[in-house]
């Protein structure tokens, strides 16, 4: 068992390494799974209209992002939507704060919202990667000096060298374990 954690620790590890280094776009878009009951905690079969909104408190009052799902298939209850789908998720509703997510069901609120963590704040990466850059970027252009934004870029570039060679340690530590 310990084994099987460990294996999984280290892959974990080796994905959230390969996302830092990745270049690509993070997608602008969430994997949302649910489960809806009637009132007597029956699940549900059919068709719903759900509306998804991400709001910056737990009352729904300062919603930063929606999106209607006009016809989300329900068996036993569960549902599965990706949200951003219809109308994508700027990296910037998840900026450090915390968020919310509420639900309307044809028609009606789903309470209490619900707080959501770590994973959505994942759309931040989509300009962490650059984020020292464009830093350095800006105080070059208002201080002038070429010597300050070569000396980030090396730094950018060394730190950049590291990661590959965790990430490579991790490659192999995961290879031995699966062995």
């Amino acid at each position: 068992m310990r084994r099987w954690f460990a294996l999984f620790a280290l892959a974990a590890a080796l994905v959230a390494a390969t996302a830092v280094i990745a270049a690509a776009d993070v997608p602008q878009m969430i994997n949302y799974q649910g489960r809806l009951t009637d009132d007597a905690g029956e699940p549900i079969n059919g068709t719903a209209a759900i509306t998804f909104t991400i709001c910056a408190d737990s009352l729904g009052s300062a919603c930063l992002w929606d999106e209607t799902h006009p016809a989300v298939t329900v068996e036993d209850g569960l549902f599965n939507v990706i949200l951003g789908s219809l109308i994508p998720i700027h990296y910037s509703v998840f900026d450090g704060e915390e968020r919310w997510m509420g639900f309307l069901v044809d028609g009606e609120p789903v309470e209490p919202h619900r707080r959501l963590i770590s994973m959505p704040y994942a759309h931040w990466a989509a300009v962490a990667d650059t984020a020292l850059v464009a830093m350095a970027l800006v105080r070059d252009s208002r201080d002038d000096n070429q010597t300050d934004l070569a000396a980030t870029v090396k730094e950018l570039q060394e730190e950049n060298l590291r990661l590959r060679e965790r990430l490579e340690r991790l490659e192999e530590a995961v290879s031995s374990l699966a062995e």
